[in-house]
């Protein structure tokens, strides 16, 4: 059995390792170090021992088979500082009764009755759009998904919230990216002004999410997720300090990354016209988009080509905790893995010409489990991976059926790959209205 010290790997810096070219440039850097090293390979985080590993059939064996002998990885453990435990950060016994606790209401059967919140947002956002004049569709899309996942897992209507949440979980996301991309990050708990700003950031959104509870608990006869909660026998009932932590992560976890699908889903679509012709058809085909989203094939192909392609969650880390054999190696305790769905999917090992744009790739899908997931794998997969897909589908029809947007000529669409990925600089288009089908 080999050693972590016979992994391949690229030639690195003194101490820090891979880590300067890494923060500097992670999607070039894990792209030039599958090319040059294959599907397991030696990545040097500093002083951490690290195996990049983009392989389906391990990634299904770690994230699925082992995954009792891995937990969160460093940097989500520090993310954990400011969200506190919920369902991305926590571990253990504490996941395992919050998981249980929230699993009912994202059953397809429940979010189901999230759909019409969902339409009617998407219609309220788009009915505000002035025909021919610019806007930023990733702030859009923003705006747009943390309403709809507020309203449906509180049961409040967040409008007049919407800036308190809203400005606050901006600059607590920009401190996390921060502390992923510094070659020398310093943990939220070190005083520094930035942390102290986050800090501030993070006491504002407890006294918000406080009031929306409180708010809530006026009246707990709703059919949400945080009525629900609130109604639980008292052995399984959720304290205030875990109703915030969960409301949190579900705020910053359900809007974020859906928010981003819908982004690089419109983005592709406006430059493929044969594709966009094809989606309006099929939307003038399912009016009723909240009865017949299950009918809009060609939407959810056009999701998950885009997640494919501009994945939300470009990767995912986890740590070892105990010794283990992974693909022919034997790696110690404390060995940090990470696993990239922005290399993975842009793999010509499982895609035919990845690079491609081609929603017409998922009619029959031929690629291997765990070389798509974009919502992870195994136990801790995306508990709202459904509502995240409903809701992307019902968006992206609204948006489709009624506006064609034109992307801003010139303009710098620079990734930016930090707790996410996010265009930097937003994506500016031109909405122009479509033309209404006359009846015959």
């Amino acid at each position: 059995m080999l050693k972590y010290r016979d992994l391949p790997h690229r030639a690195g810096w003194p101490l820090l390792g891979d880590l300067p070219e890494f923060s500097r440039d992670p999607l070039g850097f894990l792209t030039r170090l599958h090319a040059e090293h294959g599907r397991v390979a030696r990545l040097q985080v500093g002083p951490f021992k690290g195996v990049s590993i983009n392989d389906p059939e391990l990634t299904h064996q770690v994230l699925t088979k082992q995954h009792e002998s891995v937990r969160k990885s460093m940097d989500t453990r520090w993310l954990s500082l400011v969200l506190g435990d919920g369902l991305v950060t926590s571990e253990g016994a504490l996941w395992k009764r919050h998981r249980k606790a929230l699993q009912p209401a994202f059953h397809n059967t429940k979010i189901r009755q999230y759909a019409d919140i969902m339409d009617q947002r998407a219609r309220e956002l788009i009915g505000g759009w002035r025909p021919d004049v610019e806007l930023d569709v990733h702030a859009e899309m923003n705006q747009l998904t943390l309403r709809v996942v507020a309203e449906a897992l509180t049961g409040v209507d967040v409008s007049k919230y919407y800036d308190d949440i809203a400005r606050p979980l901006d600059v607590v996301m920009r401190r996390f990216e921060e502390m992923l991309t510094s070659i020398v990050p310093m943990p939220p708990q070190v005083p520094t002004p930035a942390n102290r700003r986050a800090a501030k950031a993070v006491k504002r959104l407890e006294e918000v999410l406080a009031e929306i509870i409180r708010e809530r608990r006026r009246a707990p006869e709703g059919d949400d997720l945080l009525s629900e909660l609130l109604r639980a026998e008292p052995a399984e009932r959720f304290n205030d300090q875990e109703l915030r932590d969960e409301l949190l992560t579900l705020l910053i976890a359900g809007h974020e990354t859906t928010a981003l699908a819908l982004t690089w889903a419109l983005k592709l679509v406006s430059e493929h016209p044969d594709v966009e012709r094809r989606l309006v058809e099929e939307s003038r085909e399912h009016p009723d988009v909240v009865r017949t989203t299950r009918e809009l094939r060609l939407h959810e192909h056009v999701v998950n080509e885009a997640m494919r392609l501009y994945p939300p969650v470009w990767g995912i880390g986890r740590e070892l905790i105990r010794d283990a054999d992974i693909g022919g190696y034997h790696l110690p305790r404390g060995t940090q893995i990470y696993f990239s769905q922005w290399v993975t999917h842009r793999d010509p090992s499982y895609f035919e010409r990845p690079l491609e744009f081609d929603p017409d790739r998922w009619e029959e899908p031929t690629h291997p489990r765990h070389a798509f997931f974009p919502f992870g794998a195994g136990p801790r997969v995306c508990v709202g991976l459904n509502f995240a897909m409903l809701e992307a589908v019902v968006i992206l029809s609204r948006v489709i059926e009624a506006f064609h947007l034109e992307l801003t000529r010139n303009q710098d669409i620079d990734l930016m790959p930090a707790v996410t990925l996010r265009p930097r600089h937003g994506l500016l288009v031109t909405p122009r209205k479509r033309e209404v089908r006359q009846a015959a």
